[in-house]
């Protein structure tokens, strides 16, 4: 089957998107993920997107509207699958879908430099909880 992006907010309790989706966590825990997705379903102003088909997603982005931009609340791609652009391509095509004018996504120091390859405008937000650096990450249409 031939891979593409697609709107996964209806699977989001598949378990191969769930195994996705907790690479995007803290310490992800079955139940922790769960309620993450049951939260990301029932939220009207969040958006899931997948890569792959739908009987094997990838990767996945999960977008929030806000009153002026989007957020990023999770993208994550399977361990085997990364460093191919697939991040890259949730991104883009997130973008166009949406027509995202100005997206924001917080981060760590283990993906700041994906970000920062997909020309978003970083700034360090200082040591935040767990004492790990965060960043938030924007991008903007101009």
């Amino acid at each position: 089957m031939i891979n593409r992006f697609l709107d996964i907010k209806d699977y989001m309790l598949k378990k191969q998107v769930l195994n996705v989706l907790s690479l995007s966590q803290y310490k992800p825990t079955l139940d922790k993920t769960k309620a993450l997705a049951i939260k990301y379903i029932n939220d009207c102003n969040t958006f899931c997107y997948g890569y792959g088909n739908i009987d094997n997603i990838i990767g996945i982005i999960v977008l929030e509207k806000q009153d002026l931009y989007y957020e990023i609340l999770s993208i994550a791609v399977d361990k085997s699958h990364q460093q191919q652009g697939i991040g890259s391509k949730l991104i883009h095509n997130a973008i166009i879908k949406r027509n995202i004018k100005r997206l924001i996504a917080e981060t760590d120091d283990d993906a700041v430099e994906f970000y920062k390859k997909n020309n978003f405008n970083i700034i360090n937000l200082g040591v935040k909880y767990n004492n790990t650096v965060r960043y938030k990450c924007e991008l903007i249409d101009k």
